[in-house]
């Protein structure tokens, strides 16, 4: 959807893939069956990924039904399927965190 401005949002579907190689640190990937990305001023601010979601970065793998990635807080939000079966969860060579079915 475009505005005035630029990009209001966008929709991807049928398969995503998105590769992040920042300045520094390691590169980070994120796969999904959807995505939509928000933007304010031609910049992105949001981003949502739904469906077999899956995350990886800086020997961290996470999976989970919605990813919801914050640019202006610099967090993620991962969730689990609040109507089914698939759960969020959190993996590294220091162990691993399932976590319980968002509601």
């Amino acid at each position: 959807m475009l505005g005035p401005q630029g990009p209001l949002n966008l929709r991807a579907e049928d398969g995503v893939c998105l590769e992040e190689i920042p300045v520094e640190g390691e590169p980070r990937s994120a796969e999904a069956s959807t995505a939509r990305v928000w933007f304010k001023n031609g910049q992105a601010t949001d981003m949502e990924l739904e469906q077999q979601v899956v995350i990886h970065g800086e020997d961290v793998e996470a999976t989970g039904h919605r990813a919801r990635f914050s640019a202006v807080a610099g967090v993620t939000m991962l969730h689990g399927d609040p109507g089914g079966l698939e759960r969020a969860a959190v993996s590294s060579p220091r162990g691993a965190s399932p976590a319980t079915k968002s509601r």
